[in-house]
């Protein structure tokens, strides 16, 4: 429902621009690496259960749709595939097909594979026109908030073994369920590189993160959890579509 909303909203919004002269129209392909240090209570180990912490890298691959409003700020709407990484020694729910040892297992990592939707806006700024022309290129400063919707479609846990079909390391869970949000901040600069290509470099800092807990660690699905800090960057090839 929330993604079906974010997709109305933004082309009621593109509608009731398009007739009006636009100084930005892109098509762009991102890709975004975000660090992320986490701490999550594990419950697993009951008496002994404790504060997890710990960091690893996430990463994705977007495309997107920008659309200026005004000669500033413009509106992004867009799809991707992010894979939400946590490097956690927890105890979990280890599927045995083939014996039953009852061990005590726990990850070394593992992730949550989604496809994302997201929206947002942007504000940019001539940054040869505000330096009184001391660059030598048209390069454009901008900023922009985007809220993301993830819907997961797989999730793996690796508890650190050899991989062997006889174990079934690392598990592998094909369920497909909403995952989470978030809203991120970016700030970077982009230039133009060949006719309507531009290429850029974002600094991403998510704000707010909101991912569901797990039931394969004893945890309630219904609630949720965030992160401690987590920040990034983003490489994006844009093609321009004006004139």
């Amino acid at each position: 429902m929330k993604c079906s909303t974010l997709i109305i909203l933004c082309l009621a919004i593109t509608e009731s621009v398009f007739a009006q002269p636009t100084k930005m129209q892109e098509l762009s392909l991102s890709q975004l690496f975000l660090w992320n240090n986490t701490t999550i209570f594990d419950i697993y180990s009951g008496a002994r259960a404790s504060n997890k912490t710990g960091s690893a890298w996430s990463y994705g691959t977007n495309a997107k749709y920008s659309l200026g409003l005004t000669k500033e700020l413009f509106a992004t709407i867009g799809v991707g595939y992010f894979n939400q990484r946590f490097a956690l020694r927890r105890g979990f729910d280890f599927y045995e097909p083939n014996v039953v040892t009852r061990l005590f297992y726990t990850t070394k990592n593992y992730s949550y594979r989604s496809f994302n939707y997201f929206g947002g806006l942007g504000y940019q700024v001539n940054l040869k026109k505000a330096l009184g022309n001391i660059l030598p290129v048209n390069s454009e400063f901008r900023f922009s908030a985007i809220v993301n919707f993830y819907n997961s479609f797989q999730q793996e846990f690796d508890n650190g073994g050899y991989h062997d079909p006889f174990y079934g390391n690392p598990q592998t869970r094909n369920d497909n369920y909403q995952y989470g949000t978030s809203i991120q901040l970016k700030a970077g600069v982009v230039r133009p590189i060949y006719k309507k290509f531009i290429i850029g470099l974002d600094v991403v800092v998510p704000g707010y993160n909101r991912l569901r807990k797990d039931l394969i660690f004893k945890e309630n699905p219904d609630e949720y959890h965030g992160v401690n800090f987590s920040i990034g960057s983003s490489i994006n090839l844009i093609y321009t579509l004006k004139n």
